[in-house]
């Protein structure tokens, strides 16, 4: 009895060309612009970014956040994290980048529960605004 089952070879297979289309990139989305209210009134590109933060809020009555970033821009950043800061807090940020470090002051600008907090930058320098600009610009592609 003859056996109709095709047979392939390693020899074979790797002689087929690929017909497969190049990778389109999906675009960037983040879980904040699927919530109503946040995230829809960006004015800048945000872009990842993956840093250790630690933000401590200026009122005292509040221990010091250690987080990870999500994402930055020349505005702002995302901030992962379990715990939360009152909308409107102001923070010291203090972060922690294959760069080096920076001090940033910023203000709280919405929470999400049990997944982190956006903060707005305030009262920039001149150096922080190029540090940040570089970062902003030269961290990494989209994941």
């Amino acid at each position: 009895m003859e056996d109709t089952i095709p047979r392939f070879s390693l020899k074979s297979v790797s002689a087929l060309p690929l017909a497969l289309p190049p990778p389109t990139p999906e675009p960037l989305v983040h879980f904040e612009n699927t919530l109503a209210g946040v995230g829809g009134h960006r004015t800048e590109n945000r872009v990842p970014f993956r840093a250790q933060v630690e933000a401590v809020p200026f009122d005292g009555r509040h221990d010091p956040i250690l987080g990870a970033t999500e994402d930055i821009c020349q505005r702002g950043l995302f901030i992962k994290s379990r715990r939360r800061i009152p909308v409107d807090a102001l923070v010291i940020l203090r972060l922690r980048t294959c760069h080096g470090g920076l001090r940033l002051t910023a203000r709280v600008v919405h929470n999400i529960d049990g997944i982190g907090f956006g903060c707005e930058f305030i009262d920039l320098t001149q150096s922080q605004r190029v540090k940040l600009s570089v970062l902003a610009t030269h961290t990494g592609a989209p994941s």
